[in-house]
């Protein structure tokens, strides 16, 4: 009839059309008209019905398996954001306790029990970072976040954590910088550490003996705005790998040699991630190797100059405690052993630390004292530590007062959590399991802002 009525061809209009029974078939309806002369309306139509009952029953259950699929995977994000506190608040416990305890005097076999202590929880961390990491590329939520950042100071500081690793060993850890050393780019300086981590990692591990060399090289401009090819190569001495084994060191859960896995041990998930995140960050991992000889992994990644380092904050690079002479803080965490463990790294940098377990109790402390300094875990009976940071903005706002220093942590690192401390204002947020240092950065860095 629409044909018919105006002129105008009808194509794939589907109907749905109830039979006798209760059942009913789709069909799928084109017209053509066909006309006596060009200036009336048609008089008959060229009409072709198509059964297309099963395409769209099939189509139902397809968008009906797609939508489960949705629920699934939204399940599954939930279920990563708890395992993840569940499985970091205890090892922010371990890690943080090992890292205060060797602060402290020891004798030497005390020293390498708190040494073993702080290797387990590390390693356990490392393993509960990457299937994480993989199960948020999987899903397509791995966020990339850049910034400004001296590339040489994050090479040498990726090599300073594996300096022990090399040494228990034997081995000679060697840097060799071809650029700049204050250079700075932009790009997400996080990942690149974690590449650069799982690279020197793995050579250290796969290396018996000789040495282990990160060499960094920057081919463009030296202006600011400029693209350049940033290559960073690690060369390792160590077991080398077989041409036809290469291309499964990036499969999920693999190593070239299973008799490496027993021997070296490790999930088999490092370069899988590496490979992962390099090509979000636009880049790509390259590999040479010659078996029993050694192996070079190299990152290519393109990154824009921003300048160089300023003098001042090149002086701040000393790895100090802050100033704790007049620092007052208040923490905000509903797990005891937590906020044990933060009143113990605090002692040496503040004179006071008041805590709390929940975000209510806070407001009425910060309502009669005053701080220099709030430390809030994100998830706490009451109000979580986000909301209560608003609700001291707001009460800043009102009355006209200075922002206090909000440091937000939480055992989910994720892109809405950073984004909501963003937007605080004179805040930072450290995920956990906390490194001491890590935190006495965060702080010098709010105080000094």
């Amino acid at each position: 009839m629409q044909c018919l009525s105006t002129g105008k061809p009808v194509r794939n209009f589907v109907l749905g059309v109830d039979i006798p029974g209760g059942a009913r078939r789709w069909l799928k309806i084109s017209s053509v008209p066909i006309f006596e002369d060009r200036f009336t309306l048609p008089v008959q139509t060229v009409t072709t019905f198509s059964d297309i009952t099963e395409l769209k029953q099939q189509q139902i259950l397809l968008d009906s398996a797609l939508s489960d699929a949705k629920q699934a995977m939204i399940a599954k994000q939930e279920f990563l954001a708890n395992i993840s506190h569940e499985l970091r608040t205890p090892l922010h416990g371990i890690i943080a306790t090992a890292t205060a305890l060797g602060r402290s005097a020891l004798d030497s076999r005390q020293r390498e029990l708190v040494g073993i202590i702080d290797d387990s929880g590390q390693s356990l961390d490392s393993l509960v970072s990457n299937l994480l990491d993989m199960a948020k590329l999987d899903a397509g939520r791995l966020s990339i976040r850049e910034s400004t950042f001296a590339l040489e100071r994050e090479i040498r500081s990726v090599v300073g954590l594996m300096q022990s690793a090399a040494t228990e060993k034997g081995l000679e850890l060697r840097t060799q910088i071809a650029f700049n050393r204050d250079a700075r780019f932009v790009g997400d300086a996080l990942r690149i550490r974690q590449i650069l981590v799982n690279l020197i990692s793995n050579a250290v591990k796969f290396t018996d003996t000789g040495s282990v060399t990160i060499s960094a090289n920057v081919i463009g401009s030296t202006t600011a705005g400029s693209l350049d090819e940033v290559t960073i190569s690690v060369t390792d001495t160590g077991i080398g790998i077989a041409p036809d084994m290469v291309d499964r060191l990036f499969q999920r859960f693999e190593q070239a040699d299973r008799s490496a896995t027993r021997r070296y041990g490790g999930s088999g998930l490092g370069l899988a991630i590496s490979k992962g995140i390099s090509e979000l960050l636009g880049g790509r991992i390259e590999v040479t190797s010659k078996l029993g000889e050694g192996s070079t992994f190299s990152l290519k990644i393109s990154l824009r100059r921003a300048g160089v380092v300023a003098a001042s904050e090149a002086a701040n690079e000393t790895g100090a405690r802050p100033s704790g002479a007049q620092l007052s803080v208040l923490v905000a965490e509903d797990h005891p052993v937590n906020r044990k463990i933060l009143d113990v790294l605090l002692e040496p940098i503040a004179h006071k630390v008041v805590s709390v377990a929940d975000g209510e109790e806070a407001l009425k402390v910060l309502s009669s004292e005053r701080f220099e300094l709030a430390i809030l875990d994100v998830q706490m009976p009451k109000m979580d530590g986000i909301s209560l940071a608003k609700a001291v903005r707001r009460s800043e706002a009102s009355q006209g007062s200075v922002a206090l220093p909000i440091i937000i942590l939480s055992a989910s690192d994720s892109e809405q959590n950073r984004n909501a401390v963003a937007q605080l204002g004179r805040a930072s947020f450290l995920a956990k399991p906390l490194r001491t240092q890590a935190l006495y950065d965060c702080i010098e860095e709010l105080l000094s802002g």
